[in-house]
């Protein structure tokens, strides 16, 4: 076989190796990737775990008194938190659709319960929505949830922390 017969040969072996590689690398790529440019739209997608709790007074609060979990999924947030105060059981159950821009974040409520003032277990399956303000700033995505008088929310790459003026400060671990 002549050289260059070979060289032909082997190209064409080769070439449909080449793109079906560089196809899953474009695939898996991000935006970001792909044009070059940065991709700057915020993420607080994962699973986050409540490690502790601190009061207006500086008293650390941790476990069993304190327990959260949080999964956000890329349209989906679904929050559970658990505490006593002065012996008082309370609970807070979240099921919300939401969207997040470098400007806003909006949601849509699906399911709330709560269990912490003297009516008992409330629910609420009837939709609502609200928008908050999105504040990028330092590597922190932060803005207010917008919705049953929840506190605003710092997020990073390692986890959040929740905040409501006067009442405490939560310290969640992205676990994923």
């Amino acid at each position: 076989m002549k050289p260059t017969t070979l060289i032909v040969w082997a190209l064409a072996c080769a070439l449909p190796v080449i793109i079906i590689a560089g196809g899953m690398f474009a695939a898996n790529s991000n935006d970001a990737t792909r044009s070059g440019v940065p991709n700057n739209k915020p993420s607080i997608e994962g699973t986050y775990m409540l490690e502790y709790r601190i009061l207006p007074d500086g008293k650390k609060v941790v476990a069993p008194d304190v327990i959260g979990m949080m999964t956000v999924t890329k349209e989906y947030r679904n929050f559970n938190v658990y505490w006593t105060a002065g012996g008082k059981i309370s609970s807070i159950s979240i099921i919300s659709k939401y969207t997040l821009t470098e400007k806003a974040y909006t949601e849509e409520s699906i399911y709330y319960a709560s269990d912490f003032d003297s009516k008992g277990i409330t629910y609420e399956t009837t939709a609502s929505h609200g928008t908050s303000a999105v504040t990028i700033k330092d590597g922190k995505t932060q803005f207010p949830f917008p919705l049953h008088g929840e506190p605003a929310g710092s997020f990073d790459k390692h986890g959040f922390i929740a905040t409501m003026d006067g009442v405490f400060t939560d310290h969640w671990k992205k676990i994923d």
